[in-house]
């Protein structure tokens, strides 16, 4: 009888060994390939916030053009506005000119003095268009 159980414990023994290696190998294996999922969606990652990194400097780039035109389109915007009331200033000095009926009121031209002092430096004041 003590045959029996000594055979009967050996085959356990051996059954939980071997069951148990298989099991340690199945564990590891189950444990690279996780850790080869991970590596790869990390890899991935990189390469989406690389992506989106480029993506962002040509943004910052478009911007800076951008601005620089905004910039230019204003001044340019101011030049003409400058512009625009000069001659309307020059304009109201011709009128002037002509509706006061001087005598030489056809032979001289207004100055630029003439039509700096016409000039209405009030924002709020609308030019005549008579």
């Amino acid at each position: 009888m003590m045959e029996n159980e000594t055979i009967g414990v050996i085959v356990a023994a051996l059954a939980s060994i071997l069951g148990g290696q298989k099991l340690w190998e199945f564990l590891r294996a189950r444990a690279e390939l996780r850790a080869a999922s991970d590596d790869k969606k990390a890899i991935g990652e990189g390469l989406y916030r690389d992506g989106l990194e480029a993506k962002i400097e040509a943004l910052q780039s478009e911007v800076k053009q951008a601005n620089a035109k905004i910039l230019e389109l204003t001044e340019k915007c101011a030049r003409l506005e400058t512009k625009l009331n000069f001659l309307e200033s020059l304009n109201k000095a011709y009128k002037k000119r002509l509706d006061g009926g001087t005598k030489d009121s056809a032979t001289s031209t207004p100055t630029l003095q003439n039509a700096l002092d016409a000039i209405s430096w009030d924002e709020g004041e609308e030019v005549d268009e008579d």
